[in-house]
Formats: C-alpha cells, structure tokens, sequence
C-alpha cells in the first residue's frame, strides 16, 4: 500500500489533485476508486469514484459520443465542471443471442472509432467536442482495442495530442505518458515531461 495515493479532501475539486511528476516523486502514484460501495471512513484510500470524477454515456450506440454526464446521475454541471472526468468511447452494436438483446463492440468500424482524425465518431473529434463543451480536456480516455485505427496506436496518438505532447516518442516515453494521458491536464503533463526529459 506504500504507493497508494489517499486525497487530502473527500470530495475533492480538479485542483485538489497533485500533479503526476509530485506523486511519482512522493511514491503516491496509485488511486483506486470504486464506483460502488467505497467507505473512505473505514479504508480512506479507497475513492468513492463518483466523488472524484464523473463519465459520459458508456457503451454508446451513438458513433457521436455525446460529452453529457451518465454517471453519477443527476450531478449539476457546476460539481461536474469541478471534478475529473473520463470519455467513454467504445463504440457498440446491439445483436440478439438467445433471444435477449444485449451489446457487442462494433469492431466493423472500430478503425474509424479510434482513429487519430476529426471523422464523426474518431476518438480526437471527440476529445475535441468535450474540449469544446467543459472547457478542458478530459481527465481520462476509455477506448476499446486501443491497438486498431487509422494506424496502430492512434487513439493513444488522439490523447497526445490533446495534451500537447509530440507524437514522435520513444516507446519508454510513451508508456510514462500515458500514465500523465489518463490525468490530462497541462499542469499534471507538465510535471511528468520535467521528470522524463
């Protein structure tokens, strides 16, 4: 449990957070959070998720990733805009087994799901529209087969460049970054690029 981080608030604002070159250097560079049933009274490492951060529609349907919030439900915009936040983009289909309808990912368009373009539906456009609609990039990017696209890697190369970090990295640069891609956030990359460089 020595690298686990543990919140000095609980809940805690975007601002709260430390940046990640500040959790490295401490050690603290785990958080664990559960979207359920978390009592930080009993175990205070272990985040209530939905008093951390907040996500968009998940197993969507809808190749245009809509930035709304899902989960928790019925939080106001002021709380959300002041808490992380994570876009679900996995992209699903709707099929019958058995006779219940239940959903599978939609890997015939999956190249296009991921990609690193601004096609309706590609991971940057909607990096971009969250950009656009909370004012900041997203905190963390959920992706399905994260390996397919427009080339490999490129949803991967979608959240780089959401966060101003070059695409021409080595592979040991990229597994550090990605760590920094799910916290975003310039003042949270900008500690993890003094720490790599």
């Amino acid at each position: 449990m020595e690298y686990v981080y543990t919140p000095a608030t609980d809940p805690m604002g975007i601002d709260g957070w430390p940046t990640l070159s500040e959790m490295i250097l401490t050690n603290k560079r785990v958080v664990i959070m559960l979207e359920y049933d978390a009592n930080q009274q009993q175990v205070p490492w272990l985040l209530n998720m939905c008093s951390y951060k907040w996500q968009t529609p998940f197993s969507s349907t809808n190749p245009e990733f809509p930035c709304t919030v899902q989960r928790p439900p019925s939080q106001d915009r002021n709380t959300s805009a002041d808490r992380l936040y994570l876009a679900n983009h996995n992209l699903n289909a709707g099929t019958e087994l058995f006779g219940q309808q239940i959903l599978i990912p939609n890997t015939a368009a999956i190249n296009n799901t991921n990609s690193n373009t601004t096609d309706e539906g590609a991971a940057l456009t909607t990096i971009e529209q969250c950009t656009g609609e909370w004012g900041r990039p997203r905190n963390f990017l959920l992706v399905g087969y994260y390996n397919f696209g427009n080339f490999n890697g490129s949803s991967l190369a979608a959240a780089a460049r959401a966060n101003n970090v070059p695409q021409l990295i080595t592979v040991e640069y990229c597994q550090v970054k990605i760590i920094g891609l799910a916290w975003n956030g310039s003042r949270l990359m900008e500690g993890a690029k003094r720490q790599i460089e």
